[in-house]
C-alpha cells in the first residue's frame, strides 16, 4: 500500500468523513493528523476509486440534510466527483477488509483505544477498562477544560464492544456523567498535568503508529 492510500484510509480508522473533505487545503487539520494527502484531483479520484475496487473502503449516500437514511453508494469516478464536490452527500469508511489493512500497517493497541466526547456537558467516554477510563476522567480538565461530576456517573459493561463502525472487541466499559467548566487556571496547560496522567495520555495519542510518519522522522 503506498503512502496516500494509507493516508486516505487513516483518516477515517475512528469514523467516516465526507468525501468533500478531501478537497480542502487543511484536510490534515481536520482529520486531526500530521499530513494530507498531498494527491492531485485526478489522482484523489484514482486512488479513491482504486481503494474502492479492493473492498478497502464503502460509502454511503445521505439523501437530505439532515443525514437521516443513508444508502450504499458505488465509489465510481462518477460518484468520487459529485462527492468531492458535495454534489451528493458522501461519506467514505473502512470495510472490514480495510480495516484488517489498516491494522496490519498501524499495530494498533486497542487497549490504549479511548472514544471520549463531550456534548452539552454530557460525557460519554468508552475504553478497554474502568482504570483507563477512570484516568481520562481526571485528565478531562487539562484536555478539555471541564471537569466530571462523579455523582452522576453511570457504568456499563460492554461485551462486545464496538469500539469503532467497523471494529468490534471482546469487551469494554462505558461511562457517562454531567460535566461543569473548569475554571480553575492550573488546567489551562497541559504541562500542569500530573506525570501519571501525562504518561497515560501519550499512551492514548500513541495507541497506533502511522508507518509513514514513522518514516519522516
Amino acid at each position: 500500500m503506498n503512502e496516500p492510500t494509507y493516508r486516505i484510509l487513516d483518516f477515517v480508522h475512528s469514523g467516516r468523513w465526507s468525501l468533500s473533505i478531501l478537497t480542502c487545503d487543511n484536510v490534515a487539520e481536520i482529520v486531526n493528523r500530521r499530513k494530507g494527502h498531498e494527491l492531485t484531483h485526478t489522482a484523489l479520484v484514482e486512488t479513491l476509486h482504486e481503494a474502492y475496487c479492493d473492498g478497502w473502503i464503502t460509502a454511503i449516500r445521505y439523501m437530505n440534510s439532515d443525514r437521516e437514511e443513508p444508502i450504499d453508494i458505488e465509489l465510481n469516478p462518477l460518484n468520487i466527483e459529485k462527492g468531492l464536490t458535495n454534489e451528493f452527500n458522501i461519506y467514505y469508511g473502512l470495510s472490514a477488509l480495510g480495516g484488517t489493512e489498516w491494522e496490519a500497517l498501524s499495530k494498533p493497541q486497542w487497549e490504549n483505544y479511548i472514544d471520549c466526547g463531550i456534548q452539552d456537558s454530557n460525557l460519554t467516554i468508552r475504553a478497554s477498562s474502568r482504570h483507563n477510563i477512570q484516568l481520562e476522567t481526571a485528565a478531562l480538565p487539562y484536555i478539555w477544560q471541564e471537569t466530571a461530576i462523579l455523582n452522576t456517573a453511570e457504568w456499563e459493561q460492554l461485551a462486545p464492544w464496538q469500539a469503532t463502525y467497523w471494529k468490534t472487541l471482546p469487551s469494554g466499559w462505558q461511562f457517562k456523567c454531567q460535566t461543569v467548566s473548569s475554571d480553575d487556571s492550573k488546567y489551562e496547560f497541559l504541562g500542569n498535568m500530573p506525570l501519571e496522567l501525562r504518561a497515560f495520555k501519550d499512551k492514548v495519542w500513541n495507541w497506533y503508529t502511522n508507518p509513514f510518519d514513522s518514516k519522516d522522522n
